[in-house]
């Protein structure tokens, strides 16, 4: 099962919260980041499970439903609600904390990453448990003491 790791420093406090509650459905990412880069090989395919994890920490499972190149004039208000912004300035400002800082947004080439999650949200104390066929790897059973941060 492949991950999609987020970071608290590059979403910022809103959206790490948006995303703990499962209410993030979508990233822009680089191509070269590693789950894009394994989506363009073909490696993670529409409806496979993913691990989404924030600061390398579990948060719960996801079908990966599809990824597009998108250019920043194609980046809308809904692309920024659904990775957990307000409005497209926090989105904005998460790409260049992000690293996207030499040049304006528009000369980037970004990647919408969107999916779906396939869990409920994960409960403090309760532990994280892998689910499907592929729960194994790092996070086989239960990790003890999951505590939201």
């Amino acid at each position: 099962m492949e991950i999609l790791n987020f970071t608290s420093y590059v979403l910022g406090p809103k959206a790490v919260s948006r995303l703990r509650d499962h209410q993030v459905t979508q990233t822009i990412r680089s191509g070269k980041h590693t789950i894009g880069l394994l989506i363009s090989r073909g490696k993670v395919k529409p409806n496979d499970l993913i691990l989404v994890t924030l600061d390398g920490k579990p948060i719960g499972h996801a079908r990966y439903l599809s990824m597009n190149e998108v250019n920043w004039g194609e980046v809308d208000l809904g692309d920024a609600q659904r990775g957990g912004f307000d409005n497209l300035s926090e989105l904005d400002d998460s790409l260049r904390r992000g690293g996207y800082l030499w040049l304006p947004l528009e000369e980037y080439t970004f990647y919408r990453l969107r999916f779906a999650w396939d869990e409920p949200k994960l409960q403090e104390g309760r532990g994280y448990q892998p689910i499907g066929p592929d729960a194994g790897g790092p996070f086989l059973g239960i990790v003890e003491g999951f505590q939201r941060l």
